[in-house]
Formats: C-alpha cells, sequence, structure tokens
C-alpha cells in the first residue's frame, strides 16, 4: 500500500524496476486513506487492535498523541491531522493503511509467496 499523490506513482516504479510484482502494489486512493483512518480508529474503540506500547515504537506513541480527526470534504470521511506545528501525523496513517490493507486483501495468510526483490 503506497499513500498519498506526491511521489506515489515515482516509489511505485523505482519498487517494480527493483523487481516488486505489480500485483502487490497499489496506490491509496482518497476513499481508501478515509476508511483506513476509521477502520483503525473503530478497531481501537472495540479492542480488536493492539498496540504494543512496550515494544519500542516511541515514533507511533508520539504520532498517536498528537493526531485528531479531521474532516475531509462534506461527505463525513475524515483523516487524521497532527494538532501541533511540529507534529506528525503520517506514522499514524501508515499503521491505518495497514491494517487496512491486511483486512481488504485477497491474500491467503497460510499460502507461500515468493517476492524478489533487486539490489
Amino acid at each position: 500500500m503506497i499513500s498519498g499523490a506526491a511521489g506515489a506513482a515515482t516509489l511505485k516504479q523505482a519498487l517494480r524496476e527493483r523487481g516488486v510484482p505489480e500485483k502487490v502494489l497499489r496506490i491509496a486512493s482518497t476513499g481508501d486513506y478515509t476508511a483506513s483512518c476509521a477502520m483503525l480508529h473503530d478497531a481501537i474503540r472495540d479492542e480488536t487492535f493492539t498496540h504494543l506500547a512496550h515494544e519500542g515504537q516511541a515514533v507511533l506513541d508520539d504520532s498517536v498523541a498528537v493526531s485528531d480527526m479531521k474532516r475531509r470534504g462534506t461527505s463525513g470521511a475524515w483523516g487524521w491531522e497532527a494538532t501541533i506545528p511540529d507534529g506528525d501525523e503520517t506514522p499514524l496513517e501508515a499503521v491505518s493503511l495497514a491494517v487496512w490493507g491486511a483486512k481488504t486483501t485477497r491474500r491467503k495468510p497460510g499460502q507461500k509467496q515468493r517476492a524478489v526483490i533487486r539490489r
């Protein structure tokens, strides 16, 4: 899952050039992004998401501490936004998209898969 319009196509192309298969690369749309934020929020609220704070994830902890919901458009959708000038919502966005990608893809957890990344 690749987030953001700025640079997303360039990153996708660079990954393709390194041998990452096209079928595993997806650029998140605005709808994907807002759905991912809502999905993570709901999972935390419903206590179906576990974050191991003692595992050294200070960057994520800091991001959660300074992020809040911000409405996007008129549909009621929202995304994360830092509430202080030096705050960074991107770690929280990354986790949101990772959870969304894991829960919405058609992957088969028991199936062996191979990926080749050329350096």
